[in-house]
């Protein structure tokens, strides 16, 4: 049989001038793919010769058709029964199935070549970091994108950006998510993934003003922190989360933490990109900071606010003769500290008390030491800040005096 190609040959056979004609009694072999020589991996621009390697393919050219990956090469050639050249068209992508077409058979080969996988060096220009709030276009910079749009997609850090459109074969461009924290990476993805490090920052927060900035020393008033760039209730953290509460914010508390003072908030709301609410702890002391914890970032206004000032709300009046000595009295008032402190003293008249005990936000205990006279000022010092009652206080009858001479005259006797 000589050489040839095709199906359903016929088979003429002569003996003695008589013809036996039999239909579709002879069939060449159909080509078959077996490898690809070479190159292995393209570009993904494509327009590079490959060689591959087959069987079957005829001994002349059979108008012989070649494609990958449902792209038809831009120009096939038959080399020889045994291989056959196909200039790849652009793609993207691995393993891309290979077909042979010669008459209308078919030979294929499931791995062939490979397109080059993409490769992301970073952003394109200066614009490397946005808003909490997202919403600014970057451009992700590298190569092996493809020639057209084959679904690209980029993500920052581990949320896929609000569109991601190819921009070419060097770029996609990204809009970014809402989202907090420095050193995000930056992810470019056709058909497989590209990661590069440390590209994307979004702006660090900031604290301007919180309101109201006077707050009860027993805690439990809500205060709104007013800034910028708290980010968004799904915010994810980052970073150094020794800083942040564990509380999720699906349930209406965010991954923020405030510090008013030395002392953390029980509890943290996110309201929006620039405002959180949070109930102010226990304490004292005035013109004291905020600090505001998120991710990996944070922020502090100093002098931001001050506790409720001391005050006198009721005297113990006077006392009747005789008057024992290391007599202790109750002072009541407001703002006295929300925490047992020893940041507190107090005297009458002029007499310091011989000793004072912090009670409660409401009571203080002083130790009266001798004295004389009669409506005198209660003074009460809370974290060096002044309160004082006038003409609140009487000492009553001789025997005071005589308290004092006798005290008076002990100490003397110790010197």
């Amino acid at each position: 049989v000589a050489a040839g190609f095709h199906t359903n040959h016929s088979i003429h056979v002569s003996l003695l001038s008589r013809w036996d004609v039999r239909l579709s009694a002879l069939s060449f072999d159909a080509p078959k793919v077996s490898a690809v020589h070479q190159p292995a991996v393209i570009p993904t621009t494509g327009s590079v010769s490959i060689i591959l390697l087959a069987n079957h393919l005829g001994s002349a050219d059979y108008s012989l058709t070649a494609r990958a990956g449902g792209s038809t090469c831009e120009a096939s050639g038959w080399l020889s029964d045994s291989s056959l050249a196909c200039k790849a068209a652009a793609g993207v992508g691995e393993r891309k199935g290979v077909t042979v077409t010669a008459r209308g058979r078919r030979g294929g080969l499931a791995d062939g070549w490979t397109y080059n996988a993409p490769v992301t060096v970073g952003l394109l220009g200066s614009a490397r970091n946005g808003p909490s709030t997202g919403g600014v276009s970057v451009t992700v910079q590298g190569r092996g994108y493809g020639t057209s749009d084959w679904s690209a997609k980029a993500r920052l850090g581990w949320t896929a950006c609000e569109g991601g459109r190819w921009l070419s074969d060097t770029g996609i461009v990204c809009k970014a998510p809402s989202g907090s924290g420095q050193y995000h990476s930056i992810a470019a993805s056709v058909m497989r993934t590209s990661i590069v490090s440390v590209s994307f920052t979004y702006n660090a927060l900031h604290v301007s003003n919180i309101s109201p900035d006077i707050v009860p020393t027993k805690g439990q008033l809500d205060v709104v922190v007013f800034g910028s760039d708290f980010g968004t209730a799904s915010n994810h953290l980052r970073g150094d989360t020794s800083h942040v509460s564990d509380q999720s914010s699906a349930s209406g508390h965010s991954q923020h933490r405030v510090i008013m003072g030395e002392s953390a908030t029980s509890s943290v709301r996110w309201i929006s990109d620039s405002s959180l609410v949070s109930p102010n702890p226990k304490g004292l002391l005035e013109s004291l900071a905020v600090k505001v914890f998120h991710a990996d970032r944070d922020s502090e206004l100093t002098q931001a606010f001050t506790y409720e000032a001391p005050k006198f709300l009721a005297a113990p009046g006077s006392f009747s003769d005789p008057l024992p000595l290391g007599q202790m009295v109750t002072f009541f008032g407001s703002n006295l500290g929300g925490y047992h402190h020893n940041l507190i003293d107090g005297s009458v008249g002029v007499t310091r008390c011989g000793s004072v005990q912090w009670q409660s936000d409401s009571t203080m205990t002083c130790q009266v030491s001798p004295g004389i006279g009669d409506h005198l000022a209660l003074r009460l010092t809370v974290g060096g800040r002044v309160s004082s009652f006038p003409n609140s206080f009487t000492y009553k009858g001789m025997y005071c005096m005589c308290c004092v001479l006798f005290a008076e005259y002990i100490l003397l006797s110790q010197i």
